[in-house]
This record gives structure tokens, C-alpha cells and sequence, in this order.
């Protein structure tokens, strides 16, 4: 049967509803319209309308109502004849039709899709790219889709949508999911049109002579075309992907430059141009033509601009928007203690290190000392430093121990999984949830160390006391002889390699970085590859591998449950065709000893990501998951975090009903009537319920400690003084604005070819938009503006780049100089205080620069020179030797007191010289925002942190800030509305940017939704 379009959808919630959904108070809050259709006041109706419009559209739903059957009112309500219907259905469906924009009900409804594992895009990866079908899936999430839309109101006693509006809701529901089929038919044609295009940037490289300007628009046109194309993955995608970027590294190889994102080829450079010139059709792109390039452009320049473009791992950046009911932070514990460690809060390092075996005071494979800069015996010469008999006289080295808080989690981790007995019933896993800064990298390092040593110990019948008389972990009684696996974000996993690098003795492990993509997988798996070749036995084996790996991996040989039919949506995963052969080349082909999954709370939504976690953790002796994310952000996430530790309950059928009855009862609270708050305090309370009752399931298989967490002694576990977050807000000049706004344009016409899905799941997906808040060019491909004087600087001044100068002036100045004044858009400095007779001023604040976009430190750099600034800067691909080198002129040098940084090349930093953090470029994220403040508010900070962010007005600058940070002022300072026109130009802010509003929608209700509770 025909289903109704989106203004007869609506047109049928009214006539059968009694005014439904204007009637709603969810719904009037999302359109504005608070007096419902027709009041008797002409000020109260809806915007534009008149009251003879009115009229019409009251004659139109009154005719329509007159019909007798549904389908003769689908037919009345989609004719487009003339004479057929009143002029009131055309104003209506105009209305409407405007609304659907305006109101986001597309929008949200995709995100539902997303959000409960209805993406008709990976349902059709999964399914051979057939697409399935609306009426098998929309009926899984109507209640959601309803209650997103128009609030609990919407759904009866039994949580189900309100039967004389069902259909209408799911008509609703179904154009999106056709406008989601339609609008990726439309993508694919763009996809095929970057396609070309990056094939003729390509192409242009055999015309005249080879210059950095082609070979930068090679970048930027496979980068635009490969951050669609994973987002849509269509069949044989992932190939062109994986060729056109390996023949782009074949290119930076011919400049002589490191090849990026993989192991370099062992073919030599004239024979990887021989390459290049098959694949491509080239003919006079010759070695020589490389080299000469080489010799005279900045190949830097080339490989910072791969870096914006191409980061690794894009995968990684995919974010499920959803939004579900938060419960409550209900602690638990016995007698005030953190949770996971009762026994070892009242143990003392002495105690712990003995219960652990640790007679030397830490793991025999530990190093005894670290490198103040972060070099290690692995990278650098520096093996013979750090095992001199005087290396505690090394002024740059420091005794490398394990902080008493990371041993009681060690401790708890072997008191609470192994058993006196052989246990098949209870989860061998323990979930790390403690907050950031307190050392979960290190401390995981130190629990793979430690088992290590214990499957050595029971070869000779000695085990450390913790679990001498208790030597089972689940079925095992020997441990088996198996590789540890850690799986990180791919943005970290340099960072896991360093600090393991760093922890453990040369040559006691192999550490095996497992790359990305379909070659280097089986290259790693190979005969004579990485794995095999090792000398040391599995359990003396660390691999470390990125999530996007392993989802990778698990989509060549898996797919995922997708809760159909009987059973519950977690449930094993069904084997693809050629399974045994296909597995060999994958992370499923081998068991492991210790599995650890870092940010585990990326994995908390069901689908594809969720279940390639379930299947690896399932291979594994020992689990830990690990996230610094409050686990009580929502019943969802709670259960999800407790299928990742094994907690069999949640695995469990049991599960899934109790999980449809608290959402039952979320809703049913949320209906309490009152005036007074009475529904949010109802809504609090059931929530507060429901978390305490989850978390009995926990016990004994979860750590959390935060920063007001004390030791044994009653002392704070570390100790930092205060980081505060400064927003100052830019308002950009007149020239800046017209290339920004055209920029918005260009990326509203993307937009408007790309499924709503992919608009906000990619950070690469608007890059230039947000690079034009740093420096605005008409065209991307021109070679960046090379600033001499003042005079050149201020006639084509970047506002941000000019404000992140100024600023660094007016802190270098004087220790004491007070906080910038931030009026209006503009910025200025406040004098400096008055000395006393005699005072000398000091001058030892030391300022980090944060630039998401290193291909445009070029013009920093000039800037900061013409304002008379000494700076260092740390480039992605410097080697570590040099990169130490800055780091220690930096902390030892008082002339170069501004060091320039981006995210990539400063692993394993510690930049606590610097007290000032100045953010040029807003990260995409709360995670990479707190690794980047991390770099200087760490220990042995002794300094008040001040981080300033620099967010130029009405740009996603404020938007990533506001859901980073989650401000409400921020949002405030972006709307920057009167009367909801923006001042911005003419734009208002619904046209201003379909990526800007939206997001600037999901950050409101993010912000409703973390709203502190009284």
C-alpha cells in the first residue's frame, strides 16, 4: 500500500489525533510554533502564514478528513492536479516542505537509523550491497523514531506509539529511509565525479613541469574523493581506496621522502615511478623530475598538506549521533572506597609490590629509568645511558616505578579473575574506567609485563602470593602461551608503541604494530612476515592493532547479528563464505593471552564495531577494556560496557527485556505531571534506580578512580594544579567572510549530494570549511602567501593567526600580565600592573601552539617572526633524535619560549614547562582535546594551565568547541542571533550552513542532555 509524504503524514497525525503533533510540547519546542495551527490571534500563527492562509489549510484538512478510506486521503493529499484540491494543500505541503528542512526531522530520524543499528548503509555492506527493505527494519525503531520526534507523549503506557498516529510516524520513517536510497544514488554519481577528478589531477602531473602545485592538488583531490568513498563504501571501493592511496605514497617516495601510513615497499624509486606510470598511464613523470623537485620545493610542505588530507585511520572518526536517557554517576563500593579496590585501598606499596612477585620494585622486564624527552633504548642510542651504573646521576633520566594506584590495579586485576578453582561461569575481564591522567597506558603495560612473568613462573612452580593459591583464570591453570593484543584508536596506536617502548627492556618483547588495510594484514601474517619471524615466544609478543583494523578484519570474515528474528542483537556473529581461508589474514586467526581495548566506549553502540570487539575479547584469556568516559552516560552504555568485560548478564536475553522495561519506565516517569520539575526529579529517581541496580553487576570487575581519589595514606593520588579553558571569540574581517561564506556554500552543495548519514560521521568531510577559520583562500590549490613585512601581513591578515601573535606578545611580556579582554569579536590587552620600586619583572611563561592543520604553519611562523617571536616548531615526520633535541632547547632555552605543535609527532611528550596552550585550530573532539591539553597539565606541572581557544564567530570553530567542551555559552556566541537572523552576512542561520546548524542542533540537545541535575 502507498504510504503518505511527509505533509500528508502530518496532515493525518492532525485529523486523527486531535491535533497531533502540534499539540506535543517536544514538537513545539522543535518548530516553534507554541499556539498550535490555528489560534484565535493572528500574532500567534505560524511564521509567514496570514489569516486567510489559515483558512485554506483548515478547508484543506477538513476535506481530507471527509474521506472515506486511507487510501482515498494518500491519493486527496499527494494530487498535484490543478482544481483537484483547495489552495490550501499546496500552502500546507509548501510549509511542510520548508519545516522538513528547518525542523530536522530527516536528520534526526538518520540518526536514529545510526544510533539502534538501522544504518541502511552498513545493513546493505553487510547484505552483498543489496538494500534492504523499509518495512523489515522501520518497525525496530518506531518508538524510537516517534519519541525523538515528538517526545514521550507520543507513546502510550506500554512505550509503543499511539496507535491513530503509528502509521503517519512510520510514513515519516519511510521517506527518510527513501531519501537516504535517492540521496546516495546521488553520492555515488559525485563519488564517480572525484573520482575523475583526482585521476585527472593525476593526469596533470604529465603536463609541463612537475611543480609542488600539481602534486598538492593530487592531495587534495584524493583526499576529498577517498573521505566520501569509505563513507559510502560502495562494492569495490575499499581496492580503489587501498590502490590510488598506495601509488600517492609511491609518489612522496619518488621525492625521497618516508612513505607514508605503512611499511615502506622494497621496490627501489625508479622501479615504484615504473608503478605509478602503469597504474596511471604516465609517461614523462620521470625520476629525475621527482628528484629535481625534491631539490627545490619543500617536500615538507607536500607530506604536512598528506597529513591534513590523508590522516590514518578515517575510519576512526565515524560518530554514531544518538541520544539516548542519561542515568546517574551512583556510587558504589564498600565504606567510601573506590570501586574495584577495596582490598588494596588499605595496602601499602610494600604490600603490593610483594603480593605481586615485584622483589626488584618493578616488573624484571622493566626499564629502570625513562628519558625526561621520551626517547628509549628502542629508537635512540641511549641503551647504555639508561643501563650505566650511574644513571641515577643522569639529570635526564628518572626512575621509572609504577605509582601506588597503578599497582593496587594490577593487584585487583589478579585478585578478582583468577580463582581457587576451575571457573567456566564467571567473566574473566576487568573494566579500567579510571578518569584521565592517572596512567592507564602505563598501567596496562605493567599487567602484560606481570602475566608475562607469571606464565615464566609457572614453568617453575613459582606464582606471586596474589594468586599463588588461587591459580585459575577461567578453565586455564597454565596460562597459555599466546600474544598479547592491544587495540587503540589508530590516532594512538603510535602512542601505545612509544610508552611500551619506553616501559619495557630492549629486546625482552616484540612489539608489533599491525598496519591498516587488506596488504599489510596479510603481509603481517605471512611466512616470512612480522608475526612468524619473531624470535620470541608468543607470550613475549605485544601486537598492537587500530579499531578500524579490527572492524576491518571482522568485516572480511564475519557478519554482524543484526537482531532479527529470535535471540538478542549481540549474539555470535554469522561466518562469511571462504571463512577458513579468509580468516588467515586477520586478527580472528589466533587466541591471545592479555587483549586490551583502549577507549572501549567507542564500541558501545550495537552494530559491526560492537560485535568485532564481542568476537576478539571472546579469543582472549584475559579482557580489559578501557575508557576514561563516566560509564553512566546511559543505560545503553552501561550494558555495552559490561557485554565488553564479559559480565554474563548483560550478555544474556534477561538482559535485553530488563533494558526495553527501564526504558519503559524512563518514559513513564518523564510523563509525571507538574509545573515544578516534578518529571525531571521522577525521571532522576528512576534513572538513579536503574544505574544502582546495573552496578551491582560490576562488583569486583571494575576500577575507577578519579582525581579526588586518595591513597592508602589518604593522600591524593596525584596532585595538579587548576587548567582552565578561555574562549575567545574572533569576529572575522570583511574579506575573510566572503571567502567563508563560500566556502559555506561549496560545503552546502556537498552536503546536499551527501546522505545525511555522512554529513556529520567525518572530520575530513568539511576540511577546507574549517582550514578558511584559519586562513581563508579562494582557491585551495593556490601555494600558500609568503609574509615579509607588516604592511603585506595586514593588508591580508588571517584574524585567528593575527590574534594567536598578538597574544603570545602580550603573555611573553611578563609573567603577570593579566587576561585578554574579549568584547564584540575583537580582542585586547589590559596594561600591565604596576611594578613596585625596586620589583624586577620576570619573563619564564612558556606557551604551546596547537594547529590541527600543520600545512599552514608556514604562515604562522612568518607571522610570529614579523611580531619579533622567537619560536620551535615539531613537524609530524621528524625523527625522534631532533624532536627531543627542540623539546629540550624548549625547556631549557629562555629565548624560544613558543614551541608550534600538531597532534601528529608529539606522542609521548611532556611539555609541562609550558603553563600556556593556545588552540589556533579547535580539535574535533573532547578525546583529542584532553590528549592535547595532556602534553603541559601533567606531572611535574606546577603552574596554573590557562588554554586559550581561538574561535572565529559563526564558524564550526565554536560548534566542535561547544561539543568538545560542552558550554552553553559557546552555543550562545555561535547562534549570535537577533530575532533568528544571523550577522553573518545575509545568511540566517538555517541557510548559513546545513553542517553548522545541525550540528549546532545536536550540540543543544547534547547539552540538554548533560545538563547537571540538582
Amino acid at each position: 500500500m502507498p504510504t503518505h509524504q511527509i505533509h500528508g503524514a502530518l496532515t493525518a497525525m492532525y485529523c486523527s489525533s486531535d491535533g497531533a503533533p502540534w499539540t506535543y510540547s517536544v514538537w513545539k519546542e522543535r518548530t516553534g510554533i507554541k499556539f498550535g495551527l490555528f489560534p484565535p490571534e493572528d500574532e500567534h500563527l505560524p511564521g509567514g502564514w496570514t489569516r486567510d492562509d489559515a483558512r485554506a489549510i483548515a478547508s484543506y484538512f477538513n476535506q481530507y478528513n471527509l474521506l472515506p478510506s486511507e487510501a482515498d486521503k494518500i491519493n486527496y493529499a499527494s494530487t498535484t492536479k490543478k482544481g483537484a484540491v483547495g489552495p490550501g494543500r499546496a500552502l500546507w505541503a509548501a510549509f511542510v516542505t520548508q519545516g522538513w528542512k528547518d525542523w530536522g526531522i530527516h536528520q534526526t530520524i538518520t540518526e536514529v537509523f545510526a544510533t539502534h543499528n538501522c544504518n541502511p548503509y552498513r545493513l546493505a555492506q553487510q547484505d552483498d550491497c543489496k538494500w534492504p527493505e523499509a518495512s523489515e527494519f522501520i518497525p525496530k525503531v518506531l518508538e524510537h523514531v516517534a519519541e525523538e520526534l515528538f517526545g514521550i507523549e507520543a507513546l502510550n503506557d506500554s512505550g509503543f506509539v499511539h496507535r491513530p498516529i503509528r502509521s503517519a510516524v512510520r510514513s515519516l520513517a519511510t521517506r527518510t529511509w527513501l531519501n537516504i536510497y535517492n540521496q546516495r544514488g546521488r553520492s555515488l554519481k559525485r563519488l564517480t565525479k572525484l573520482e575523475a577528478e583526482a585521476r585527472a589531477a593525476f593526469d596533470d602531473l604529465d603536463r609541463d613541469t612537475l611543480t609542488k602545485r600539481k602534486i598538492g592538488a593530487v592531495i587534495r583531490k584524493v583526499g576529498i574523493w577517498k573521505t566520501l568513498a569509505e563513507l559510502l563504501c560502495p562494492k569495490g571501493t575499499i581496492e580503489k581506496i587501498e590502490d590510488m592511496d598506495g601509488e600517492l605514497r609511491t609518489l612522496l617516495s619518488g621525492l625521497g621522502a618516508p612513505v607514508v601510513g605503512g611499511k615502506k615497499r622494497k621496490t627501489s624509486s625508479i622501479v615504484s615511478i615504473l608503478l605509478l606510470s602503469f597504474f596511471l598511464g604516465l609517461s614523462k613523470v620521470t625520476l629525475e623530475m621527482l628528484q629535481s623537485l625534491a631539490s627545490t620545493e619543500r617536500v615538507e610542505d607536500i607530506l604536512t598538506l598528506y597529513d591534513d588530507y590523508l590522516p590514518p585511520d578515517p575510519l576512526e572518526d565515524s560518530v554514531a549521533l544518538g541520544f539516548q536517557h542519561p542515568t546517574l554517576a551512583v556510587p558504589f563500593g564498600t565504606d567510601g572506597t573506590d570501586p574495584g579496590v577495596e582490598i588494596e585501598s588499605r595496602m601499602t606499596p610494600t604490600q603490593l609490590l610483594h603480593n605481586l612477585g615485584l622483589t626488584k620494585g618493578r616488573p624484571i622486564m622493566f626499564n629502570s629509568y625513562r628519558h625526561v624527552n621520551g626517547l628509549n633504548a628502542w629508537d635512540c642510542d641511549v641503551a647504555e645511558r639508561l643501563a650505566a651504573p650511574d644513571a641515577a646521576d643522569d639529570p635526564q633520566l628518572t626512575p621509572l616505578t609504577l605509582h601506588w594506584h597503578q599497582l593496587a590495579g594490577i593487584h585487583s586485576i589478579l585478585r578478582t579473575n583468577f580463582t581457587a578453582e576451575p571457573n567456566s561461569e564467571g567473566p574473566c575481564g576487568t573494566l579500567i574506567a579510571d578518569e584521565v591522567g592517572l596512567g592507564k597506558t602505563f598501567q596496562a603495560t605493567g599487567l602484560i609485563t606481570i602475566i608475562s612473568e607469571i606464565v615464566n613462573h609457572q614453568k617453575h612452580g613459582s606464582l606471586p602470593p596474589v594468586i599463588a593459591a588461587t591459580p585459575y583464570l577461567g578453565k586455564l591453570k597454565v596460562l597459555p602461551n599466546r600474544p598479547h593484543l592491544i587495540i587503540s584508536p589508530g590516532t594512538l596506536v603510535a602512542q601505545w608503541e612509544h610508552e611500551s617502548r619506553v616501559v619495557v627492556r630492549l629486546n625482552s618483547f616484540d612489539i608489533l604494530v599491525y598496519g591498516s588495510g587488506r596488504d599489510l594484514h596479510e603481509q603481517f601474517w605471512a611466512p616470512n612476515g612480522p608475526f612468524e619471524s619473531s624470535k620470541h615466544a608468543p607470550f613475549h609478543q605485544i601486537i598492537i592493532a587500530s579499531h578500524a583494523s579490527l572492524q576491518q578484519d571482522f568485516e572480511a570474515v564475519y557478519i554482524a547479528p543484526q537482531g532479527t528474528g529470535k535471540g538478542v542483537p549481540w549474539g555470535p556473529p554469522r561466518r562469511q563464505s571462504g571463512y577458513a581461508e579468509k580468516v588467515k589474514s586477520t586478527l580472528f586467526r589466533q587466541n591471545y593471552l592479555v587483549t586490551i581495548i583502549d577507549e572501549a566506549h567507542e564500541y558501545r553502540n550495537l552494530g559491526s564495531k560492537h560485535a568485532a570487539a564481542l568476537e576478539i575479547l571472546n579469543q582472549s584469556a584475559l579482557r580489559v577494556p578501557m575508557t576514561a568516559t563516566p560509564l553512566q552516560t546511559s543505560t545503553k552504555d552501561t550494558a555495552a560496557m559490561g557485554r565488553l568485560t564479559g559480565l554474563r548478564h548483560f550478555l544474556s536475553e534477561a538482559a535485553l527485556l530488563e533494558e526495553k522495561a527501564d526504558f519503559k519506565s524512563i518514559r513513564k516517569a518523564k510523563a509525571t505531571p507538574g509545573d515544578n520539575g516534578e518529571a525531571d526529579k521522577a525521571a532522576d529517581a528512576c534513572c538513579a534506580e536503574i544505574s544502582t541496580r546495573m552496578q551491582k553487576q560490576f562488583h569486583g570487575h571494575m576500577i575507577y578512580r578519579t582525581a579526588s581519589s586518595r591513597d592508602w595514606e589518604g593522600k591524593p593520588l596525584i596532585t595538579l594544579p587548576p587548567c582552565y579553558s578561555i574562549p575567545l571569540y574572533l569576529q572575522p574581517v570583511a574579506w575573510e567572510k566572503e571567502i567563508i561564506s563560500n566556502l559555506v556554500e561549496t560545503a552546502m552543495t556537498n552536503a546536499a549530494s551527501t546522505s545525511s548519514f555522512t554529513k556529520l560521521t567525518s572530520k575530513n568531510f568539511y576540511l577546507e570549511l574549517r582550514m578558511g577559520a584559519a586562513y581563508a583562500r579562494s582557491d585551495t590549490h593556490d601555494p600558500l602567501p609568503n609574509f615579509k613585512t607588516m604592511d603585506e601581513w595586514f593588508a591580508k591578515k588571517s584574524t585567528k593567526i593575527d590574534a594567536c601573535a598578538r597574544l603570545c606578545q602580550h603573555l611573553l611580556s611578563r609573567d603577570d600580565a593579566p587576561n585578554p579582554i574579549n568584547e564584540n569579536g575583537e580582542l585586547s590587552f589590559p596594561p600591565l600592573p604596576t611594578l613596585q620600586p625596586g620589583e624586577v619583572p620576570t619573563q619564564s611563561i612558556k606557551i604551546l601552539i596547537y594547529q590541527e592543520f600543520p600545512s599552514l604553519s608556514p604562515i604562522l611562523t612568518d607571522v610570529l617572526t614579523l611580531y619579533g617571536i622567537k619560536y620551535l616548531l615539531i613537524e609530524g615526520r621528524m625523527p625522534l633524535p631532533k624532536r627531543a633535541q627542540i623539546v629540550n632547547q624548549f625547556c631549557t632555552d629562555n629565548e624560544h619560549r613558543v614551541l608550534i605543535f600538531s597532534k601528529i609527532g608529539t606522542v609521548g611528550l611532556n611539555l609541562s614547562r609550558a603553563s600556556v596552550q593556545i588552540f589556533l585550530d579547535q580539535p574535533w573532539s573532547a578525546q583529542d582535546e584532553t590528549q592535547i591539553k595532556g602534553r603541559c597539565h601533567r606531572q611535574p606541572q606546577k603552574r596554573v594551565v590557562k588554554c586559550f581557544h581561538l574561535l572565529v564567530l559563526e564558524t564550526a570553530d565554536v560548534v566542535l568547541a561547544s561539543l568538545a567542551q560542552g558550554k552553553k555559552s559557546m552555543m550562545e556566541a555561535f547562534l549570535h542571533k537577533e530575532q533568528g537572523q544571523s550577522k553573518f552576512g545575509n545568511f540566517t542561520r538555517f541557510t548559513l550552513s546545513k553542517f553548522i546548524y545541525r550540528a549546532s542542533q545536536y550540540a543543544h540537545r547534547e547539552l540538554y542532555r548533560r545538563r547537571p541535575r540538582t
